[in-house]
């Protein structure tokens, strides 16, 4: 029984470690970030346990965003959660950085974040090698939206927005 709980005490500090904002700080302050390591102390025995990067996986990836939009963190999901390509085209636009994230915030935030909890958990259809995930919106989330999908490209392992 004590193994069961310390195996569970084990799973679930590998579940929040590094994970939620601090009011009135970036997310995950203070604490491990994704790929790093949290120390757990259990029966006074320390174990050291890796924190895994949520953009590994797509659904980590979404509810993350989804976190950081809810918060207003758009500055760290535009570094660590929009496309290379796109922050590319947008260093290359003559916009700073600070211009894109205002219009975002403005603009386009509030549909991203309805569009991402719409298909948070539901299945997208996979491009062929599996790099490329397409969500379809429906109804009236659709007509808002710029776009009728919600797309996500795997690059190098890491999942990121795509439109």
């Amino acid at each position: 029984m004590v193994r069961f709980f310390a195996i569970l005490s084990l799973a679930f500090a590998t579940a929040l470690a590094g994970c939620g904002p601090k009011k009135g700080s970036e997310p995950g302050a203070g604490k491990p970030g994704p790929g790093k390591s949290v120390v757990v102390e259990i029966h006074n025995k320390q174990w050291e346990i890796a924190t895994p990067d949520p953009r590994t996986t797509l659904q980590g990836t979404i509810h993350v965003v989804i976190n950081l939009l809810e918060a207003g963190y758009y500055r760290t999901f535009f570094e660590a959660y929009v496309s290379p390509d796109d922050r590319k085209a947008v260093a290359e636009s003559g916009k700073t950085i600070d211009d894109v994230i205002k219009e975002f915030a403005a603009k386009r935030a509030s549909t991203l974040l309805k569009a991402l909890k719409d298909v948070e958990g539901k299945e997208p259809e996979l491009s062929k090698d599996g790099a490329k995930a397409t969500f379809l919106l429906e109804g009236d989330l659709a007509k808002e939206a710029p776009s009728s999908t919600i797309v996500l490209i795997k690059v190098d392992g890491i999942w990121f927005i795509k439109n």
